[in-house]
Order: structure tokens, then C-alpha cells, then sequence
């Protein structure tokens, strides 16, 4: 017997559910490397489902806001090279004196800076920047933004951001964010952003702007 748990956690409920799937199976042993989820996800909020078996921490995924995604047992090996596969790009950095607070460690206004220059260094990568969307005759505002610090990032430190794009077939722009310490790679902070589509009038647009569209199409997202 297998024991699966899966936690969810949701804009609409204010407390974490938690699913319980017993799998009787006498391959169970070779069921354990596996993840078996059918979830729907909340619209509009990042959810993040853990699946694990009784005595084995297994993995968190992050599932994708905004676009119903299944899985079905699928080999943790491969759940992973999800991640690496997705558009990315990475900004190195240096912890300024400027962007910390009187205990040497950053101020927590300066994350949404961090995550400002990652974006621009994905635009840059990909084509995506801001100006190629104004010229487009859109703009492109946060409407969401989310931290969670992991560990202390401190004055000179050397850290590395990475960006990941998050394929949605929404009007929007969907990034996670990772901020790692550059010597071992530790994470100290994780992030989440949502970007909406206004046109010039600053009227909200509810379909995906034909550039847009283009753009995805051309680097395959969808």
C-alpha cells in the first residue's frame, strides 16, 4: 500500500486541503519514484501541490496559474526537466549597501527591484521587452506580485536570479523567480508575478494581443 498526500493552498479558502490516496498495489516499491495527480487548479493563483509518499519527501510542484494542467504518473526525473525546459534566463548581481536595512540584510522593498531586472533580462533574451510591447500599443502592468524569502541575503553577497516563464493561454505575462547565492547555488528567495495587458486607453484587454499570440507561437509555449 502507497500513501499519497497532496496540499493545496488557494486565493478563494484561507486553509490548506489535503487529499489522501491509498494505492494498493503489489509494485508499490516501484510506485514510489512516481507522481500520480489529476488537479485541477484554482484560476487566477498560483497553487502548489505536494505529492509524497508516506516516508519519502518527494517533490513540490508548481503548477502553472491560469491553465488547467494534468498529470498522470509521471517519473519525477521528467516532472523536473519540466522546469528546465521552460523559457529562462538568469541576472547576476551584487548586493548593494543601498538595498539593505540597518541589520545588513536586504530590505525586503528591494526584491521587487531584483525581479524588475530579471524581467528585463528575459525581454532582452527573448524579445519581450518593455518597448517592443509599447510599440506593439500595449502596456504591460504587475496586477501580482509575490515573495518568499527563504534565507538572509546580505550586503555583498553575490547572487544570481533566475526567471521562468509560465505558458498561459490568458491575456497575461507569467513569471516564477529564484534568487540563488552565486558560490553554492543555495536558495535564498523565491517569487511570483503576473502581468496584464492594457491598451493605450488603458482599457484591460481580455484576449492574448496578437503579438503576443505570435510570440508564444514562436517560442513554442503552448
Amino acid at each position: 500500500m502507497m500513501l499519497l498526500s497532496a496540499t493545496s493552498s488557494t486565493q478563494n479558502l484561507n486553509h490548506p486541503r489535503t487529499l489522501l490516496l491509498k494505492i494498493p498495489s503489489p509494485n508499490c516499491d516501484r510506485l514510489s519514484h512516481l507522481l500520480l495527480a489529476t488537479l485541477p487548479l484554482t484560476p487566477y493563483y498560483p497553487t502548489t501541490y505536494s505529492l509524497l509518499p508516506y516516508y519519502l519527501l518527494l517533490t513540490t510542484l508548481p503548477l502553472t496559474p491560469y491553465y488547467p494542467t494534468t498529470y498522470s504518473l509521471l517519473p519525477y526525473h521528467l516532472l523536473l526537466k519540466k522546469k528546465q525546459m521552460s523559457l529562462q534566463a538568469s541576472k547576476e548581481i551584487e548586493i548593494r549597501f543601498s538595498e539593505v536595512d540597518s541589520m545588513n540584510v536586504v530590505w525586503h522593498g528591494s526584491y521587487a527591484l531584483y525581479f524588475e531586472d530579471a524581467r528585463e533580462a528575459f525581454g532582452a533574451k527573448y524579445g519581450l521587452e518593455y518597448l517592443t510591447i509599447a510599440d506593439n500599443g500595449y502596456y504591460a502592468p504587475l496586477v501580482e506580485l509575490t515573495f518568499k524569502y527563504r534565507q538572509p541575503i546580505v550586503y555583498g553577497m553575490k547572487c544570481r536570479i533566475d526567471i521562468f516563464y509560465v505558458p498561459t493561454e490568458a491575456a497575461k505575462i507569467v513569471f516564477d523567480y529564484e534568487i540563488r547565492r552565486s558560490e553554492d547555488n543555495a536558495l535564498m528567495a523565491t517569487g511570483h508575478s503576473v502581468q496584464a495587458f492594457m491598451n493605450k486607453q488603458y482599457q484591460l484587454e481580455w484576449y492574448r494581443p496578437p503579438f503576443y499570440q505570435e510570440w508564444q507561437e514562436r517560442w513554442k509555449v503552448l
